[in-house]
């Protein structure tokens, strides 16, 4: 199987599996001498993507896919000769396979030295893909498209995680009328995004509607014997510890679970009421986004029906600490129960590293006879915030000293929610 050199002002078009990666070889002893070899190169219906004769694909780096239960895509995707197959693999590997099969080409040019460090800069960035993701993806392009028919959703949840994936179109070997045509792959990356407008009809969708319970028949009245006084038991009053180390584990929205410890000192200003200052600490993996974005920077006439475009492609992958916050609160207590409510500033630590890469293509009655590339260097950032929490929980005192406790609230404009526990001493 033949594989596509990539352009540098393409997609990752290098990324192919196993034997994809060795040059189809043709055996001149087995071949009639009447017969002529050919490429089965791919093309695109797509005018937004280059993909040519000669194997060049593409334009667009990222494929967007936003998926939803009424989702129907294809990817435009037509063969020289015969049919076009379609094969889906975890971003990394397909990344490592490209910078492996590139690092053994023979007199590298500037463009494909520029093309591996971007590679190895999208493989560093990229989180591993979903395993059983790729799967389904792999069964839903069975068929060329994906639509509704694949079960991309049980229940109204996705079966396919957000993420990078790599579909792989392959050619097929055709040979007909004295000529052979050999097979091509041409890799795409698709940034798959579930559809978070579609999730939520779904989910109001489903939710019950409760119909009112019919009244009940009132019981005949009966003359109820004289009550006896009752005898008032006083409501247990906490115990007067002011000060407590708390430890909890959080859930936090469209992010990574994370570990946080919390002290503080709070003493009674009434008998149930606590007012006080607490401070925490985070534990936890950073919040990682990665943003690419495309701008058309020149397009100009510089000959008879030849044209220039330079188009710049920029890279931001942004990570997010929580460091610690700080700030008031105040508590009720009622027997062993506790309820309250917090807020306070968070500091944040953001990393951003951003990456360039210009691409120049001089193109002739619409065929491209040149293709320069240009990678920046990366500029990383680091710099710290301040954010906004605010919680509210409640905890029941298990022993004196012992709070079991849920809490909830905003930090840093995501929901999140968490269990754990306080001691008081």
């Amino acid at each position: 199987m033949g594989f596509i050199r990539p352009k540098a002002s393409g997609l990752i078009t290098a990324l192919l599996a196993g034997a994809a990666f060795i040059p189809g070889k043709v055996n001149a002893q087995q071949s009639k001498q009447t017969e002529k070899v050919y490429q089965n190169d791919i093309y695109s219906k797509d005018k937004r993507d280059s993909a040519a004769g000669d194997g060049i694909f593409l334009k667009r780096y990222v494929h967007d896919l936003e998926l939803a239960p009424g989702t129907k895509y294809e990817f435009n995707l037509y063969a020289k000769e015969g049919d076009i197959h379609y094969d889906v693999m975890g971003i990394k590997q397909g990344l490592k396979y490209a910078i492996s099969y590139l690092e053994h080409e023979k007199n590298l040019t500037k463009k494909d030295v520029a093309t591996i460090e971007y590679f190895r800069a999208l493989l560093n960035e990229s989180p591993e893909s979903d395993s059983a993701s790729v799967s389904v993806l792999k069964k839903s392009l069975a068929d060329k498209v994906i639509d509704a028919n694949d079960s991309l959703f049980v229940d109204g949840v996705p079966r396919v995680k957000d993420g990078r994936y790599v579909v792989v179109a392959r050619s097929d070997l055709v040979e007909e009328n004295g000529k052979k045509y050999l097979p091509r792959s041409l890799p795409i990356i698709i940034d798959v995004k579930n559809s978070a407008e579609e999730l939520y009809k779904i989910a109001t969708e489903k939710t019950p509607v409760f119909e009112m319970a019919p009244p009940e028949v009132a019981a005949p009245v009966q003359k109820a014997a004289p009550a006896e006084t009752p005898v008032k038991t006083p409501v247990e009053s906490a115990p007067e510890n002011k000060y407590f180390l708390g430890v909890y584990g959080d859930a936090v929205q469209n992010g990574k679970p994370a570990l946080e410890v919390r002290a503080g000192f709070e003493p009674h200003v009434s008998r149930n009421l606590r007012l006080g200052l607490e401070a925490a600490a985070y534990f936890g993996k950073p919040e990682e986004t990665s943003i690419n974005t495309e701008n058309m920077r020149e397009s100009v006439l510089i000959g008879p029906n030849t044209e220039k475009e330079r188009t710049d492609n920029t890279n931001t992958h942004t990570e997010i600490t929580n460091l610690g916050s700080i700030g008031p609160l105040i508590s009720y207590e009622h027997g062993r129960a506790s309820f309250y409510a917090e807020a306070g500033a968070l500091l944040q630590r953001v990393k951003k590293n951003e990456r360039g890469m210009s691409v120049i293509d001089i193109t002739r009655d619409n065929q491209i006879i040149r293709a320069d590339t240009i990678a920046g260097e990366a500029k990383p950032v680091s710099e710290r915030r301040a954010e906004i929490e605010a919680a509210v929980g409640m905890g029941y005192r298990i022993s004196k000293n012992f709070v079991a406790e849920a809490r909830g609230g905003i930090r840093a404009k995501k929901g999140f929610v968490g269990v754990g526990g306080r001691i008081r001493f």
